[in-house]
């Protein structure tokens, strides 16, 4: 099988982290969970690891790493935990393009009478400007929620422009980094984002199971939304306040977090000739739907996400044609259901190609030639 859904979860994985988190399995030991010296070691694996993520992303003392199962339970950790912080009904700003891993969390917090919620307009290139943010922002705004890079059409936007600005205006800043991390370079120190989340097993290339929330302690204190044991303050009824512990109640995924320092320090070690050879890729596969008559591109240039639909048929159809070839894409509404209805696609969805850095130009010819067969046929 050809595999083009790298935006669902990588393929590639680094021999470095399947050795790592192998290396651990074999010799299990539960953090922080014990006072033994394979307790106290494998804590140490996991601190060295958030060592490395801020390091990755430059981020200064200021910030906190906590390891969740996922992107989408980062995101929760910060909408539900921040939010929640809140006496009175507040304001947040997101998009259209968002993830239901954040418009899912933004409704239900609506339909409680917590939040009440703006769309930002995009620009024709789906960027987004300072003044349609501010256009938006009343007095109770107490965040911005923003998708990096759109799972959908893969645009990216400015974040370092609107972090810098949201800093000025004390309003926090969440990016669901989902797509964009390890693809586009994310500096703390130019771009201060608030709360950054991501998953581990896309552009980081580690195992499923990992993902991880930075915030900024001075910024913002959300509240934990999982309570349980830490290995912390066991004598006490509450959650402990001392952070990372607040946020990671039970057991954490010790070997997928090892794994996933070994990737992360992969990935910062090759990222310009990862994301050359993505972005090679990437642009002939684009450049080549772009100049073909009966496709309808949404992406809005060379991105390592790239959807389209070709006229006339549903974009369910064309992504079992291509299984049959042995070539995985993605088809549907990609769990972003307000980016189909700006996009005119609720109905019909739309097929996205994801490139990854197992991906090679032969396997792009071949996929471009089978859409091109499709197209022949109708």
């Amino acid at each position: 099988m050809i595999y083009f859904d790298n935006a669902a979860t990588s393929r590639f994985k680094p021999s470095v982290t399947l050795d790592a988190v192998m290396e651990e399995l074999a010799s299990s030991s539960n953090p922080g969970r014990g006072g033994h010296n394979d307790s106290i070691k494998s804590g140490e694996k996991v601190f060295e690891v958030r060592k490395k993520i801020k390091e990755f992303f430059n981020a200064d003392d200021r910030y906190e790493v906590v390891f969740t199962k996922n992107c989408t339970e980062a995101l929760n950790l910060a909408l539900i935990g921040y939010l929640s912080s809140f006496s009175g009904k507040v304001h947040v700003i997101t998009s259209q393009l968002e993830h239901n891993s954040i418009l899912r969390v933004l409704f239900e917090l609506e339909r409680r009478g917590k939040v009440s919620i703006s769309f930002v307009e995009y620009t024709h290139n789906y960027d987004i400007s300072i003044p349609a943010i501010e256009k938006l922002v009343r007095r109770n705004t107490v965040l911005v929620a923003l998708c990096h890079m759109s799972n959908v059409i893969g645009n990216r936007i400015d974040v370092k422009a609107i972090s810098n600005h949201l800093v000025k205006r004390r309003i926090p800043l969440l990016i669901d980094g989902a797509q964009s991390i390890g693809h586009v370079a994310i500096d703390l120190k130019e771009s201060p984002i608030t709360m950054l989340a991501s998953a581990g097993h896309k552009g980081l290339y580690g195992v499923q199971g990992t993902g991880f929330l930075l915030f900024n302690r001075e910024s913002v204190k959300p509240l934990p939304i999982t309570y349980g044991g830490t290995g912390t303050d066991s004598q006490s009824l509450f959650q402990p306040d001392g952070v990372p512990e607040r946020y990671e109640s039970g057991t954490v995924n010790t070997a997928g977090i090892v794994g996933l320092g070994k990737s992360v320090s992969w990935v910062k070690d090759n990222f310009d000739a990862i994301n050359n050879k993505i972005y090679k890729i990437s642009t002939y596969i684009y450049n080549t739907l772009y100049e073909l008559e009966s496709i309808e591109l949404y992406t809005p240039y060379p991105s390592p996400v790239i959807s389209f639909n070709i006229l006339g048929l549903d974009s369910v159809e064309v992504a079992n044609y291509l299984n049959d070839k042995d070539i995985a894409v993605r088809a549907g509404l990609h769990c972003a259901p307000l980016a189909h209805k700006m996009l005119g696609t609720f109905e019909s969805g739309a097929v996205r190609i994801s490139v990854g850095y197992s991906n090679t130009v032969e396997e792009a010819q071949y996929l471009v030639d089978t859409i091109k067969d499709i197209i022949s046929e109708m």
